[in-house]
């Protein structure tokens, strides 16, 4: 599994490239990820048991203590950024979307596809998310005339499974991207749970 969330037009930090990568067994909701903020910074993270582990922090430094908090008491901060960059998180927002339509056939990885296109409606959007963040995005929607615009697309394979989802948001040059593309589906996940020292968050965690 692979994902990528790009931020661009940002005023005040430009474009932001965030990117993991690793194994995620969701029907077991297990897994661990390595992110990487551009250039910047690594972090790994670990979700199990309702849990989310956290280590990392600037590029070049040593390796921090494990931290831990509740997977669901993360909040959301970004526009079509998930919470501890939890891919299940961007499934259940793609899983929200509305009025669903073929878009076409397409090759991913070597392999056909057909690419579908929905639209995100607002509860998705700012689903779990916190008050600041989501008090700016009702002041963006009624500047919008009411919505603001999402679209959703999701790649399915041969076998009727979803391989790639992408959620793009992209007005008056602020463009937000959030891809997820599935592969190895099928494979075993191994998870090692963090042991030993293990801090609790003094906040819901996010890397990055």
């Amino acid at each position: 599994m692979t994902q990528k969330h790009r931020l661009d037009g940002s005023a005040s930090q430009g474009t932001i490239d965030i990117t993991g990568s690793r194994d995620f067994d969701f029907a077991k909701d297990r897994g661990s990820i390595t992110v990487a903020l551009g250039g910047t910074a690594t972090f790994q993270e670990v979700f199990a048991d309702g849990k989310v582990y956290i280590r990392g922090g600037a590029t070049g430094v040593e390796e921090r203590d494990w931290y831990i908090s509740d997977r669901d008491r993360s909040p959301a901060r970004h526009l079509l950024r998930a919470p501890a960059n939890d891919p299940e998180y961007t499934l259940r927002q793609a899983g929200m979307a509305e009025d669903f339509v073929r878009a076409g056939e397409e090759e991913l990885g070597g392999a056909p596809v057909v690419r579908y296109r929905g639209a995100l409606p607002h509860e998705a959007l700012t689903l779990r998310m916190e008050k600041e963040t989501k008090d700016k995005l009702e002041e963006m929607r009624q500047g919008l005339g009411g919505r603001i615009p999402v679209d959703v697309d999701v790649w399915v394979d041969a076998r009727g499974r979803a391989v790639q989802t992408r959620l793009a948001f992209d007005v008056a040059g602020v463009k937000s991207v959030n891809t997820v593309t599935f592969t190895e589906l099928g494979k075993a996940v191994k998870v090692d749970v963090p042991q030993g020292e293990v801090v609790d968050a003094p906040a819901p965690p996010e890397a990055g």
